[in-house]
């Protein structure tokens, strides 16, 4: 969740590309203010903001959908933890906020997204049933890993960014930020 934010920074335009954010930690809702791209990032501790912002994407999927108009910039949501998120949900006023997710969850096809983490399937809010695909990062028991399709626990990649993509089956970096090229020999500053 952390290395998305970065690889989009460097790769796309303001324009094209704007990001939403439910986030717990705040050094990651410190450093995505940074971003250009970011439109909003909120704690799930301002569960009517974190709503508003889901509600917000949703019903701009379904305006999308019913004009048929996809030249809009590509919309994206990052939730840093999908468990906490919809606990906070269901247990308040703001329930029906998780139909408005999982409305978001399946508009990929108009340009809305969401990327969410969470430690088990199970604990989703039932994303994992309707998305199109699932990135598998490192998981801690065979259980776990069993409900994917992963041998072992750590099969699905090492390394930041890294994970297992369900379509494929292959390890992939989602994100990496970009690292200054070291200076090679007599390439370095003169004086």
């Amino acid at each position: 969740i952390e290395t998305l934010p970065v690889g989009i920074a460097e790769r796309y335009a303001e324009r094209d590309v704007h990001l939403h954010a439910v986030d717990s930690s705040n050094r990651r809702l410190a450093a995505l203010q940074r971003i250009r791209h970011v439109r909003a990032a909120v704690s799930p501790d301002r569960l009517d903001q974190a709503a508003a912002i889901i509600d917000l994407l949703a019903l701009e999927a379904a305006d999308r959908r019913s004009a048929g108009s996809f030249d809009r910039p590509a919309l994206l949501l990052l939730i840093g933890d999908l468990t906490q998120l919809g606990r906070r949900l269901r247990d308040s006023s703001y329930a029906s906020t998780l139909d408005s997710l999982r409305v978001v969850a399946t508009s990929g096809d108009v340009g809305v997204n969401v990327v969410g983490v969470a430690s088990r399937a199970s604990d989703s809010c039932g994303l994992a049933d309707v998305v199109g695909s699932i990135f598998l990062g490192s998981v801690s028991t065979f259980a776990d890993a069993g409900d994917h399709d992963v041998d072992r626990p750590g099969a699905s990649g090492a390394g930041r960014g890294r994970c297992r993509w369900s379509v494929t089956d292959q390890v992939v970096q989602l994100a990496a930020p970009s690292v200054p090229a070291a200076p090679t020999l007599g390439t370095g500053p003169t004086r």
